[in-house]
């Protein structure tokens, strides 16, 4: 059934990245940037004052770089946090100030979702963790490449720890705060628009190397993750295996996989990472081409074409893609309303 295989895809597209496998935020997930912060010193838009503050305002340690109520964000916090994303990246001033704001930003919300957790009664257990970091282990191919996945991230095994534990409780937050609920119209309407009625479906099977590069990048850095995968494409031209490129240089969930992302139909998304894919032949390399959230260059390992399940076939799995989309939406929901709930200052 091909709309089966199509949205299992979907689906772990939307829970792996967000959407242009963006990975780079944390080690094992999407970190989600809050809005732009207030200026030195001030506090967040709407935040509660006086008598309304959540916590009484605590005594600021000299190393704080910001407060979340009554929790503070200490300088060896970001240092850490600036070398983890840095880590194989070369920036300049301009692109290490980016860095470390978005930095800041990330172990300020940390400090929003452990706030508000604690005020909801949710916690992640030593043993759900544990369990987050032997799957991680399961999926990278035992511990020996697990150790060399941390190497490659600048991270120990007590920093992947963490980064699971927040993940998991962000994801607790969200799902209790906003509850997901597909409806059969829903369904329906994605059924119908995606499925082209039944009838046959191009797909190409697809692998790609990644480097992310934010929005708001110089055109400089721009510039020197393109050049960076012109010498990984010539290393695969020079005859280096493109699974082998990937695993070594891709900045992206799929990396593990050598690359492989599995097959693609026009429908897929984002678009601009899968849409060059259809034009190509099988064997064939196309990039570095800029996408929405870095650059990639992009392999075509397979074609195919397959009818698409029916309705009742399809039905369930399609559901599970749009609770997946769901959740994405609402990780971004749960941070602006703890941005509103909770009185934050920056000291940088």
């Amino acid at each position: 059934m091909g709309l089966n295989r199509i949205v299992v895809c979907a689906l772990a597209a939307v829970l792996l990245s967000g959407t242009g496998c963006r990975k780079q935020n944390g080690a094992n997930g999407p970190t989600q940037t809050p809005p732009a912060r207030p200026a030195e010193g001030s506090v967040s838009p709407g935040a509660p004052s006086g008598a309304e503050a959540v916590a009484p305002a605590a005594e600021r340690p000299a190393d704080a770089v910001a407060r979340v109520d009554s929790l503070f964000v200490l300088r060896g916090e970001l240092d850490a946090r600036v070398q983890h994303l840095t880590s194989g990246r070369t920036l300049d001033a301009a692109g290490q100030e980016r860095l470390r704001r978005k930095a800041l930003d990330e172990l300020v919300e940390r400090r929003l979702v452990e706030l508000a957790a604690q005020q909801d009664g949710l916690t992640v257990s030593n043993e759900e963790v544990e369990a987050l970091v032997q799957e991680s282990i399961k999926t990278r191919g035992g511990e020996e490449k697990f150790a060399a996945f941390l190497e490659r991230q600048g991270m120990t095994r007590e920093a992947w720890q963490a980064e699971s534990r927040f993940t998991a409780l962000r994801r607790k937050l969200r799902d209790a705060r906003f509850p997901v609920a597909v409806s059969d119209e829903e369904i329906s309407a994605y059924y119908g628009k995606y499925s082209q009625a039944g009838g046959k479906g191009e797909k190409v099977r697809v692998s790609r190397i990644f480097l992310p590069v934010s929005a708001d990048a110089a055109p400089e850095q721009w510039a020197e993750a393109e050049k960076s995968l012109a010498a990984i494409r010539a290393e695969i031209e020079g005859g280096l295996a493109f699974d082998e490129a990937a695993r070594r240089s891709s900045k992206c969930p799929y990396a593990r996989k050598g690359g492989d992302m599995g097959f693609a139909t026009k429908a897929r998304r984002p678009a601009d990472v899968f849409a060059p894919a259809f034009g190509m032949k099988v064997g064939e390399i196309a990039g570095p081409m800029k996408v929405e959230k870095g650059v990639q260059i992009i392999k075509v390992t397979d074609r195919t074409e397959e009818k698409v399940g029916t309705f009742e076939q399809e039905k369930e799995n399609i559901r599970r893609v749009l609770e997946g989309q769901a959740r994405q939406r609402n990780t971004r929901k749960l941070v602006d309303g703890l941005q509103k709930q909770y009185r934050v200052e920056y000291f940088l």
